[in-house]
This record gives structure tokens, sequence and C-alpha cells, in this order.
């Protein structure tokens, strides 16, 4: 399946498969986070305006909640009148301000930004009380708001797949397990270590990445249907878990869930390359390039990383000045 984008922030044109692993490197403000908010964007708006009996879609309707989530994710104004958006069927036209209906492949999409969402629990659950009762809206992050409800409720289309040896993986990385309580005045989750529970505030950030995972597969979110989006995700990872945590989305891929990664490590870009080789899965693995407005398909990760090597070469420039200068 392939996402075509055209206008839409940094991004002139891009058209990027979706397979099964799709990897975007690049350097920062490049477009990698805006074809996940695009992706996110479109298949919300699909959930908002679905039609059960026909499983049409409302053109109108659909093109304005697209525009309106994706205006309420982005930090500034992305979108023109030339933009454009495309996923198999689905298409959302700007300039005809006009969207056409889609297909079942992807019922929904994870956007997974920061970790920092368990630390934002108390708020969110705040702002949704709040809201309900006021006669104006409190202004609030809606990924975050997306994950923090996958965090704290069931899918109620629950996946059937055995994630038993993904739960074990993380456990034993960690070195600890994820505990949730459902109670109204405690519905969230804390990290166990040694008999202790721990609020998942206090927790370091690479293990609430990981727990982030742990959550959504004991939600039952973790399906074909449902794409997940992955920004970044090695901002609060040590190298050493770069590396535990691509082998842990390729395990992912290997049992059938779609993700996107954006990233411009290295670590974590060649992880993803080589576990996709050990666990054959070269034919549902793409990687692409970002830059100067496009999105370019690698073969081989040489130009990703000749691009990501840039600023070692600008250190051995200025260590090779100071030692010019001592001479």
């Amino acid at each position: 399946m392939l996402l075509q984008l055209r206008n839409i922030g940094m991004i002139k044109e891009a058209e990027v498969a979706l397979d099964g692993l799709t990897v975007i490197a690049g350097e920062n403000d490049t477009g990698k986070s805006t074809v996940g908010k695009a992706l996110f964007s479109v298949l919300k708006a699909r959930l908002f305006v679905f039609n059960e009996i026909e499983y049409n879609l409302v053109n109108s309707q659909y093109f304005q909640k697209t525009e309106w989530i994706f205006n309420k994710i982005s930090k500034k104004e992305l979108l023109n009148s030339n933009s454009f958006i495309k996923l198999d069927n689905i298409e959302v036209d700007f300039s005809k301000k006009s969207a056409i209906k889609g297909s079942k492949k992807f019922l929904d999409s994870i956007f997974i930004e920061t970790p920092f969402i368990f630390n934002l629990y108390e708020t969110l659950s705040a702002i949704s009380n709040a809201n309900s009762i006021l006669d104006f809206e409190i202004p609030y992050n809606y990924l975050w708001w997306d994950l923090y409800i996958k965090l704290s409720h069931k899918a109620k289309t629950f996946s059937l797949i055995d994630f038993s040896d993904e739960i074990e993986f993380i456990e034993k990385i960690v070195g600890g397990t994820f505990k949730k309580y459902n109670e109204p005045t405690k519905n969230r989750w804390f990290f166990v270590r040694e008999r202790c529970e721990y609020e998942m505030e206090n927790v370091a950030m690479g293990i609430k990445q990981f727990a982030i995972l742990y959550s959504l597969i004991r939600n039952g979110y973790l399906a074909p249907e449902r794409i997940i989006i992955f920004d970044e995700p090695e901002v609060h990872l040590h190298p050493k878990w770069q590396l535990k945590f691509g082998h842990l989305i390729v395990q992912l891929i290997k049992k059938g869930v779609k993700v996107i990664v954006n990233s411009h490590s290295p670590y974590m870009i060649e992880t993803l390359k080589r576990y996709s080789e050990i666990y054959e899965l070269e034919d549902k693995t793409n990687f692409y390039l970002a830059k100067d407005g496009y999105f370019f398909l690698q073969e081989s990760l040489e130009n990703i990383f000749e691009t990501l090597a840039l600023p070692m070469r600008e250190l051995k420039k200025l260590k090779l000045q100071r030692y010019m200068s001592e001479m």
C-alpha cells in the first residue's frame, strides 16, 4: 500500500510504501514527522465519519475532519490549498476541498511521540473530566490524547495475536514488569521491580518507552489493521537499548504489525536493517531518506549514513583546527 503526499509542510512530494516496516531517515525539519501526522489524520478522521451500514464516507465531513485533526496535531500550519494526501483509495484533495472513501485495510493508527505521556496521565484525565462539564473546550495535544486513551482502556476490537514472547522480551530488558489498576482514582500503569511498585512518573524515560509498547500489547491494540508510528523513538534510549528496541520493532513486523519509524539515529536505523535481514523481512521493509522536500527510497544505507555522519565530520574539523592552532 502506498501513501502519497504533496505540498504539506516541508514535503514537496513523497511516495512511501507501507508494506510492513517503513523507516524514514533524515535531519531535523525534513518532513519525517509530517508523514506520520498525515497518515494519522486521514485514518482518524475516517473513524469519525464512518457509516456502518454502507461502509461509506460523507465526503465533505471527511475532508473537514481530516483538516481539523491535522491542524490540531501540528504546531504550525502545514496545509495549504495545494496539499494532497492519498492512501490506497482514500484521497483528500485540499485544492478541491474534497475527500473520497477508503478501504478497510487500516482502520486506525497509533502515533507514539514521547514516553512523557505517562507524566501527563493526571493532566489529561482532568482535562477529560473538565471538558465533559464545561461549555468550552480546554485545548490539548490530540496525539497525546489518543495515545492516553489507548493506554487507559482496552481495545474494542481486541488483537488475537500472541505477543507473549515480546512481553517476556520487554520484561527482561527493563528488569521488571508493568501493572495497571482500573479503579477510577488509580487508572494508570505502574512499574514493578522486586515486589516494589513505582509510579510511572518516577521511572526512567527509557523504561517508559518500552512501557508504551507493553501497555498497547496488554490492551489489545497491536494488530495488522492498526499502523504504529514511532517518531524518533531513540531520543530517550541509550544506544544499547536502541538496539533492543529496534529488535522488538522487527519482532512485531514478523507477527503482522505495520510500523513507521522516523529516525536520525544510525544505531536505530542499522538495527532495523540488520534484524529485518535476520528475520527475512527485506520484502516488507523500506528505507527512505528525507531531503529537500522529497523522500528517496534507499536500496542500501550508504546515503543515509553519509547524511547522518555530517556532524561527526564537523567535530573532526574542529579538532583539526585546534591542533593546527597549537602548532
